[in-house]
């Protein structure tokens, strides 16, 4: 990014920090037609539309950022948030599985796992994954649900 488009992202992240999701959005894709390959920007947007259910355009997204940086644990992270929001249970377990594996046990990923078992009715594997998430962060507000 040359240093107006970084200025742009700046301003994009600080109003998607501050919930103004239509703004950063707009600024973002502006951005896009710049830097179309740019990680960061993959990222932010994509977490963007993960937010505002857009699962599909935010899946593609990073798997276009995963293709580029294939050890990216939290663009795993949160394919997996974005198959398990589509109910491909399947495919966000193996892209949980794919984080655990880059960056070993997360709070966020252990407590995923959780949920999916959880609602798989799978509660033995689901208490499996709560226990490592409050391994790694007794009070953990994901894994004490």
């Amino acid at each position: 990014m040359n240093p107006v488009q970084a200025d742009f992202f700046t301003k994009a992240v600080d109003l998607h920090k501050a919930g103004k999701y239509a703004e950063a959005k707009s600024l973002y894709n502006r951005l896009l037609n710049g830097v179309p390959q740019d990680p960061n920007l993959l990222f932010c947007l994509s977490d963007l539309y993960l937010r505002r259910e857009y699962n599909g355009l935010a899946g593609h997204l990073l798997s276009q950022l995963i293709q580029m940086i294939p050890d990216h644990p939290q663009a795993w992270c949160n394919l997996g948030i974005s198959h398990r929001k589509e109910n491909q249970n399947d495919l966000a377990r193996q892209a949980w599985e794919q984080a655990l594996k880059l960056a070993g046990d997360s709070t966020e990923v252990c407590s995923n796992m959780a949920g999916l078992y959880c609602d798989m009715s799978q509660p033995e594997d689901a208490l499996h994954w709560v226990e490592r998430a409050l391994k790694i962060d007794p009070k953990d507000c994901g894994a004490l649900w």
